[in-house]
């Protein structure tokens, strides 16, 4: 049975994507490209936005430079890879999106209250995923601080001095040629250490919107059908805990492979040992 897309790729084929869109439409001509960015882009002015309220969603999602979408995501995919094995699946949307979010209202409130950008705020425009995969980065490399990564085998790296560095270059360009991208990310990497520093002390951030997306999301089954046990479940029901158990034993089992079983908090052993006994069972 071949193995379920993972959260990171689908948001992968999310953004190149729209990313394709976008440059078909480019084909078609300059000033529809121009109007389908104006669309979808965030602007900083608070009139426009207030005609697209959507836009601080969608920006996170939209690329027109092939460098820009290339190196997010690379970014998305290593360091959400490990989001996932040290964290979990679930939680790698509601980071990304409000982290993305986080970004969106920073770079708003800076054009709109500092001084220095009062001129530029009129045209402003933000796109692209940078403030989103912010987050991810920063949050993993804060919950993991210590874990030591070869990028591309070429060196050693804990994951506290790639976050140092990362933030660091963007605080150095925020005086160059893409100000309000770098407002941005710097918002998304200050959700990101939020939600990082929360989950060294176990509390759990985005419980909420989980919440909001299972309501949405959860499907109610027509038939139901027992499995040796006194509550009834639907077929859907039962296939999915199967996959969700197997998925989240996978994700336990890449885990001790990468930092050791030491490395494992006491749910994930329980789960561990649980899901042991199960497969003796059967």
């Amino acid at each position: 049975m071949p193995k379920k897309i993972n959260i990171v790729i689908k948001l992968i084929i999310i953004n190149v994507a729209i990313y394709l869109l976008a440059n078909l439409i480019a084909f078609t001509g300059e000033e529809n490209l121009t109007k389908f960015i104006e669309l979808f882009a965030v602007p900083s002015n608070l009139k426009d936005l207030l005609f697209r309220v959507w836009t601080p969603f969608t920006y996170m999602f939209l690329h027109e430079d092939f460098m820009h979408i290339l190196g997010n995501m690379l970014w998305l995919y290593f360091l959400g890879t490990l989001f996932i094995t040290f964290i979990e699946k679930r939680r790698v949307i509601a980071v990304y999106l409000l982290g993305g979010l986080s970004g969106a209202a920073l770079y708003i409130i800076a054009y709109n209250l500092a001084p220095i950008f009062f001129l530029e705020k009129v045209n402003g425009l933000n796109m692209g995923a940078s403030a989103a995969v912010s987050a991810i980065v920063i949050a993993v490399s804060v919950y993991k601080s210590d874990f030591v990564i070869r990028p591309f085998n070429m060196f050693s790296i804990k994951l506290k001095w790639l976050a140092i560095i990362f933030i660091a270059l963007d605080i150095i360009q925020l005086w160059g040629d893409n100000t309000g991208g770098h407002i941005a990310h710097l918002g998304g990497a200050a959700y990101g250490f939020w939600f990082g520093y929360k989950l060294t002390k176990n509390e759990e951030t985005t419980d909420w919107l989980l919440d909001i997306f299972s309501n949405f999301t959860t499907r109610k089954p027509k038939m139901k059908v027992k499995y040796n046990s006194d509550v009834p479940r639907s077929d859907y029901d039962y296939n999915q805990e199967k996959a969700d158990a197997q998925e989240e034993m996978d994700r336990i089992l890449d885990k001790i492979s990468l930092s050791g079983y030491k490395s494992l908090s006491k749910k994930e052993k329980d789960f561990l040992f649980q899901f042991s006994d199960k497969k003796k069972d059967k």
